[in-house]
This record gives C-alpha cells, structure tokens and sequence, in this order.
C-alpha cells in the first residue's frame, strides 16, 4: 500500500525569515560562527529580495491607480473648460506633494513671481537655476529653518514622520533622505538662505 503524499504548503517570505533567524540564534548559541556568517548573508538577500517585491507590488498598484486619479482630473478640468471658467488659462499644470503636504496649481506655462508677493496655492516651489550642489558648499553648515525662521525638528518624509535633533544643518538635511519631495524642501530653504528667493 503506497503512502498518501502530503504537501507542506510553503513558507511566506516573512516566515522563512523569521526561520532563518532562529536558525543564526541557534548557531550563534552553539558558537558556529561560519553558519553564523552564512546565514546573515541568506537573510539579507532574502529581505531584499522580500522589499523589491513589496516594492514592484506597490508600483504595479501605483501604475493602476495613474490613470484614475488622471481621468479624476480630466472631469474636472472639462467641466471648467465648458463653463467657461479656463477661458485664457494656458493650461492647467497641478502637483501634489504628500512629501511635504504642499500642493501647486499653475494655468499659464509661465508665471513670474511678483516681489514680495507669496503664492496663494499653498505651494513653495521655486525655480531657479542655481546649482544645489554650489547652495550646499556655501549654505550648507547653517541652520535648516522652515521658511518662518523656526528650526526644522519634525518633518514628514514619504508619509513617514522622522524627528531631528535641533541645530540640523541644510547639509545634514540634504543628506538625510533622497525622497524628491524632501529634498525639494531643503532646495528651497538653501535658495532662502542665499537670498536667492
């Protein structure tokens, strides 16, 4: 009589690294150190194996979700263009940054800022030619401050809050993350602090 087959069904990618870890304690308890070494490389590969997956999950959904949010807007924008409301607009060209919670909406491909005037949109970007490379040399040992003057001690960066101990430098901030939104922020802090906006 032939035994019946079983299946184990297999672990999920979290489970197999927690194996491996109990695994490395359990060479480290026996002193293996070889084992030891070689499980820590398995459990790296297998973590970053385990992130670009979540990351390629993510961006697929992302992907799904572009064209959505864009007909979301095309609505919109049709609905002002038949009322009327656009006539000599140029177009409509709106960012959202959830980096920095800031959001800019322009309607003419190019809008000089007056002196002295703040946008009334909420957003902070400007543009300039400087090179940020240049800005961190000469501007890069002072304070990061917000654009009242204030230390920046909290920000949230890629809808994650971090916390900064205060006296950050714009070199230590610029350094802190590449998330574009964040670094968008710094950029326009250095241009302040230049007095170049």
């Amino acid at each position: 009589m032939s035994e019946e087959e079983v299946t184990t069904p297999s672990p999920t990618p979290e489970e197999h690294i927690d194996g491996l870890y109990e695994a490395m304690s359990a060479a480290s308890a026996a002193h293996d150190k070889e084992t030891v070494k070689k499980l820590a490389r398995e459990i790296v590969d297998a973590e970053n194996t385990l992130a670009k997956a979540k990351r390629e999950a993510l961006q697929a959904a992302i992907a799904g979700l572009t064209e959505k949010v864009k007909g979301t807007i095309d609505k919109a924008v049709a609905r002002m263009i038949e009322a009327g409301e656009l006539d000599g607009a140029d177009g409509v060209w709106y960012s959202k940054d959830f980096g920095d919670e800031s959001s800019g909406c322009r309607l003419l491909k190019s809008a000089p800022k007056v002196a002295g005037e703040k946008s009334g949109n909420g957003g902070s970007y400007v543009s300039h030619p400087a090179k940020s490379d240049e800005l961190r040399k000469s501007e890069g040992a002072k304070p990061f401050t917000s654009p009242d003057g204030t230390p920046v001690t909290k920000a949230t960066i890629g809808k994650v809050e971090h916390t900064f101990p205060e006296g950050l430098t714009l070199e230590e901030a610029w350094k802190y993350s590449n998330d574009g939104g964040w670094r968008n922020r710094v950029r326009q802090a250095l241009l302040k602090s230049a007095g170049l906006i």
